[in-house]
């Protein structure tokens, strides 16, 4: 969607993408009431990590940044990690405290801005780049990539799976794969520091995977769990309820689940390179927002997953090929706003508001 609108308003852009974007009036549309919407501070779309990181890899990522930033007015959201972590943690602390986990609260907190505050007229971007260079990530993708073609042969042979067996399965697994990465990061790291010479940092930095279960064994220690019976307590919730039916386990397994699926349904190419990024990007912020879009291929293999196994809001998410949805939503959106806020806006504002910025790339 963000590339689409960035080459609709773009003339610099490639001239064949430019007007082909541009001849297809919805995403003019849906720009303009996303602009007019946001000014109103009827929604809010704030950027997250995957944008940042998907954009590394176009030709055009600056143009793309000044596109997503635009729209979000300089919201963003905290980092998948970060989102994941905190449901972590919260679906430890309830199991140890015996109640059901609150998830609420951190929707609510997952933005690093206020978005019920009066945004600013002015705001300063600063440019940071990420700490890992464009080649370590491609290189990273690449690899990863490898791994779910080899994964994708294999549930190519698993005919007589079904869905609930895998879904169960990737659960499972995720759960071995967060105990295993940590034990392996602390025999790393352990060696490392113990070398003569240099350390390999790549060894002593913790992994995302590891970082939470780091995060989980401090909250342990917090809660007043003896020392000698945390690792214990950690690796039982890895395998139990609290860990399965957290927001992100249950909506990345049943991703996988579905795309296994494809695969013994008799898929024969595998998924893209973007596919990692695309599952970890949906299941964490997915449970943090009202609607999502994604592309193409991601709304088919969410369509793929059966009712039961799919969140409350499965139904705002919405495919690039179904604009429309989005737009005639936007619009329902726009026929609330009284005349008595738009008064509001104009005295805080000025008429402004009421009109889209299409001079994004003209200025």
């Amino acid at each position: 969607m963000i590339s689409n609108i960035m080459l609709a308003l773009n003339a610099n852009a490639p001239k064949d993408k430019h007007e082909k974007a541009r001849n297809d009036p919805r995403w003019i549309e849906l720009y303009s009431l996303i602009d007019v919407l946001v000014k109103a501070q009827i929604v809010a779309c704030p950027y997250s990590e995957g944008h940042q990181l998907e954009s590394v890899y176009s030709g055009l990522s600056g143009e793309l940044e000044r596109t997503y930033k635009h729209i979000s007015r300089g919201v963003s959201l905290h980092g998948s990690e970060q989102i994941v972590r905190d449901q972590m943690a919260e679906s430890m602390r309830a199991m140890l405290e015996g109640r059901p986990p609150n998830y609420e609260d951190g929707a609510r907190d997952a933005a690093l801005e206020d978005v019920d505050k009066w945004i600013n007229t002015v705001w300063v971007d600063v440019d940071v780049r990420h700490a890992v260079g464009p080649d370590d990530l491609r290189s990273g993708r690449s690899a990863g990539h490898a791994l779910l073609t080899e994964a994708f042969s294999r549930w190519q042979g698993e005919k007589d799976r079904t869905f609930a067996e895998r879904y169960d399965e990737e659960r499972r697994s995720l759960g071995r794969a967060y105990i295993y990465l940590h034990s392996a990061w602390e025999k790393g790291a352990l060696d490392e520091m113990a070398s003569v010479g240099s350390p390999d940092f790549k060894r002593v930095f913790p992994s995302e995977e590891v970082s939470t279960v780091n995060g989980l064994i401090r909250l342990c220690l917090h809660l007043g769990i003896p020392q000698s019976e945390v690792r214990s307590v950690v690796g039982k919730f890895f395998m139990s309820d609290a860990f399965f039916e957290a927001p992100y386990v249950k909506i990345s397994c049943a991703l996988w689940a579905a795309m296994a699926m494809r695969a013994s349904g008799g898929q024969k190419k595998p998924p893209n390179r973007g596919t990692f990024s695309d599952v970890k990007t949906v299941a964490s912020v997915l449970p943090v927002c009202d609607a999502m879009v994604v592309d193409r291929e991601c709304a088919g293999l969410m369509r793929d997953i059966p009712m039961e196994y799919r969140p409350g809001n499965w139904s705002r998410v919405v495919g690039s090929n179904d604009v429309q949805e989005l737009i005639s939503y936007l619009n329902e959106l726009k026929g609330l706003i009284s005349e008595e806020y738009s008064g509001l806006l104009d005295r805080v504002y000025g008429e402004s508001w009421r009109r889209p910025d299409l001079s994004l790339f003209s200025r």
